[in-house]
Parts: structure tokens; sequence; C-alpha cells
């Protein structure tokens, strides 16, 4: 929290001396090609475009701090001043109503198109009455997937988009294991075998392989153009992503379109 208030001073400050420059440009000329002058939206994006070329930019709005740009850079964002000298790289919350305004941000920023999903590519498995529909991209040899799993026992009434996504980097098996899941004859009890107590459906992996085409790689390189960066990370079908395993109680309120405590 300390971090966090520093950065709201600093950007406080900031702002204090933009008021403080675009007051005394005015008190020394109120011609209207002073007021012509003053930064807009459109403005800020060239000179920003101009001075760092290589950097993407996918939107430019004017903060809730008067004279403060907000500079959404992928997933990312960032703020300056009118005329792009200073850059600021922080959280900046409305302290009225306790809210994260830069996260909310980035959470609109990081949202997917849940209906464009391969689910055919998924493993389906539906608890209840199906009614809360999530996908997740998971590794099989992923400890915080079998968590997330384990959490999962405390939930009720969903259908979830299993999407096999082994990091060989971090799990070299992992891979095989999502193949030898996806291509056994029952996928869900296969799913729930590996994840439980890390039993793999008895099958020659390499007979199948021939037999049986996995959506392995294909997955992989979705959840890459997805920025999904690590396993798991989840999707609602508002197309907000939550990363990282949560509890039961704090999956269910997820789940709900509700905001959560993490950490709680």
């Amino acid at each position: 929290m300390n971090k966090r208030l520093f950065i709201l001073v600093a950007i406080a400050a900031f702002s204090v001396s933009i008021g403080h420059a675009e007051t005394q440009t005015v008190t020394h000329s109120k011609t209207k090609s002073a007021v012509a002058k003053q930064p807009t939206e459109e403005s800020v994006l060239a000179a920003f475009k101009k001075k760092y070329p290589s950097t993407t930019i996918s939107a430019v709005h004017k903060s809730e701090i008067p004279g403060l740009f907000e500079i959404s850079m992928g997933n990312n964002v960032g703020y300056t001043d009118g005329n792009v000298q200073y850059l600021i790289f922080g959280h900046i919350f409305d302290m009225a109503t306790q809210t994260d305004l830069t996260q909310a941000r980035m959470d609109e920023a990081n949202k997917i198109n849940f209906a464009a999903l391969p689910f055919e590519k998924a493993i389906k498995v539906v608890k209840g009455n199906g009614a809360r529909v999530f996908a997740v991209f998971t590794d099989p040899d992923c400890p915080y997937c079998k968590r997330l799993e384990s959490s999962l026992n405390e939930v009720d009434n969903y259908t979830m988009y299993v999407f096999l996504f082994p990091i060989a980097q971090l799990h070299p098996e992992s891979e095989a294991h999502a193949d030898a899941i996806w291509c056994s004859k029952d996928q869900v009890a296969a799913w729930h075998a590996f994840m439980a107590n890390g039993t793999l459906p008895v099958i020659d992996v390499k007979a199948v392989k021939i037999a049986c085409v996995t959506p392995t790689q294909d997955l992989v390189g979705l959840g890459q153009n997805l920025g999904v960066q690590g396993t798991p990370t989840m999707f609602r079908q508002d197309g907000s992503r939550m990363p990282g395993a949560l509890q039961g109680a704090q999956l269910t309120t997820w789940l709900e379109g509700k905001k959560i405590q993490m950490g709680h």
C-alpha cells in the first residue's frame, strides 16, 4: 500500500504542476490560438507515436486527473502529460469509491471474444445444471492447475471447457500427458483421474498419435495469441480473464460475475 500511496502522491503533484502551468498560459495569453493549443487525445497520440514509433498504442484517453492522459499499450496502461514529456507507470485509485481505475481499464483491455473459442478442441466438463460457463487453459502437470481442480470440488452448477495448454519449458512430459488424456475413450474421466492422482489412461501413446489427431499445438498457439502467460488462466462468458488458482468461495463469486477479494 505504501508503494501505491507514493504513486498517488506523485500523480497528484504532477497534476497540480500541470494545472498551474495551464493557469499561467491562460493568464498570460487569452487569445483563441492559446486555447487551440491545449493538448487533446489525438495530439497526445500523435506526439507519442512520433517519440516512440516502435511502441504499439491501442488507445489514448483523458484520465480522471486533469492534464493527465491514459496510454493503453497492449495489456499495459501508463500515463503522460499533454506534451508526452513524462511517463508514469502505476495505478490510479478513486478513493471515494475505493476503485482501482487502472486495473479496471486493464481488465477491459484483456477481455476476449468468448464465443469465438474453438470449443470442439476442448474437454467439456459439466457439473450440476451447468449454468455457469467458463473456459480454462490448463497444463496437466501444473500444480496450480491441480489446486484449481481441487477448488472445483466446492463449486456446483458449472460447464467448464478445458483447453489443454502444456508448457513444455516447465513440464517436459505435459504434452504427452495432454495427448494421452485427449485420445482416451472417456476424456472427462481421464482428466479427473490424472488431476486427482496422476493416473493416465492405459494406452499406447505412439500408436494413438497416429490414429488420434490432438489439438495440443493449435491450443498452444491460441493461448499465446490470447496472451495466456501462465496456467491456469480462466475466461468467463463475458470475456473476462482470471489468471491463477482461486479458492472455492472465490471461484464461485468470480463465476457469478462479482468482485472478489484476492488473498482472502
